[in-house]
């Protein structure tokens, strides 16, 4: 059973040492993020057009008013929609999130990383003899394992990985 688990382990470590998954990531997260402040930036565009086209007309109404074209009366409703119009828009735009900003892995970052996975695993193996049931920490580790799949090399071969 210990020979199953240090290969697991070992298995597992080499997984998580790997910096492709987390490349990938950073890759997909920055792809994502240039996405979405793509969609946001031309939201405020139609949102800042939309709220400048609707002052217009109501600047508009109101030099109408001034000028004696239309009455007061007549204007004033329509003057009032546009506002609040207006202001439904800003509201818009200001609840618009902004889109959240790339992100970049510094070597040191993936040096760090790689450290911590190797101090995991030395933490690990130390539990893992541990006399009191091979420590917790084995037992919440083994609950992250569904299953392992043992295949012999070859006939009363040694187990590989």
């Amino acid at each position: 059973m210990r020979d199953i688990e240090r290969l697991v382990l070992g298995g597992m470590v080499e997984e998580l040492k790997d910096p492709r998954p987390i490349e990938t990531y950073v890759r997909n997260h920055n792809s994502e993020r240039e996405r979405l402040a793509g969609n946001a930036s031309a939201e405020r565009l139609r949102l800042e057009a939309k709220r400048d086209r609707l002052e217009g007309e109501r600047q508009r109404d109101i030099d109408l008013v001034i000028r004696y074209v239309i009455s007061e009366e007549d204007a004033k409703q329509r003057i009032a929609e546009l506002k609040h119009e207006r202001l439904r828009v800003e509201a818009e735009l200001a609840a618009l999130k902004e889109a959240p900003n790339s992100i970049s892995l510094p070597p040191a970052t993936l040096d760090r990383y790689i450290e911590t996975v190797n101090a995991l695993t030395d933490t690990i193996a130390s539990h893992a003899s541990a006399e009191d049931e091979r420590g917790p920490l084995v037992a919440d580790f083994g609950s992250l394992v569904h299953s392992v799949i043992v295949h012999r090399k070859r006939p009363l071969g040694r187990l590989r990985g």
